[in-house]
C-alpha cells in the first residue's frame, strides 16, 4: 500500500524523486541504522499521511486492520502511533536541529569503523 501511494505521488509530480522507499528497521547493534531508519521515516512522512488517512477514511471496509480481534487491536494501536508521530512538533526547529545533530553522529560513527576520510564524508 505504501509503494502504491509512493507511486501515485510520483505520477502527479514529475520532478519528485521518482523512488519508491520501503521502511527500514533498525538493528541493536548499529547506531547508525537508527539513524537511517529515522531518516527514512522523514523521508516517508508524506506517504505515511496519505496511508492513515486513506485507512481512516474506508470505515467498515478497511485494508491494514484485519483479523482477529487481537490484530485489529494491534493494527488500530499501530495507526494511532502514526498518527502521532505525525502531529506537528510544538517546538519550532526541534526535528532539524535533532536531525542535523544525529548527522553529525553517524558521520563521525562512521570515521571509527570504515577507512574513510573526513572529506569523503563531507563533499559527498
Amino acid at each position: 500500500m505504501l509503494r502504491d501511494i509512493q507511486k501515485g505521488i510520483n505520477l502527479t509530480n514529475p520532478s519528485a524523486t521518482q523512488k519508491v522507499l520501503s521502511v527500514i528497521r533498525a538493528c541493536i547493534t548499529r547506531w547508525t541504522a537508527h539513524y537511517l531508519a529515522y531518516r527514512r521515516l522523514l523521508d516517508l512522512l508524506n506517504p505515511l499521511k496519505i496511508l492513515v488517512a486513506q485507512e481512516r477514511g474506508r470505515g467498515n471496509n478497511p485494508h491494514i486492520i484485519v483479523g482477529d480481534a487481537a490484530s485489529h487491536r494491534k493494527a488500530r494501536k499501530m495507526l494511532e502511533l502514526i498518527e502521532n508521530l505525525l502531529q506537528p512538533c510544538p517546538t519550532p526547529g526541534l526535528i532539524q536541529s535533532l536531525q542535523s545533530h544525529c548527522s553529525t553522529l553517524a558521520q563521525l560513527q562512521l570515521l571509527t569503523v570504515t577507512p574513510v576520510t573526513v572529506a569523503q564524508i563531507y563533499f559527498r
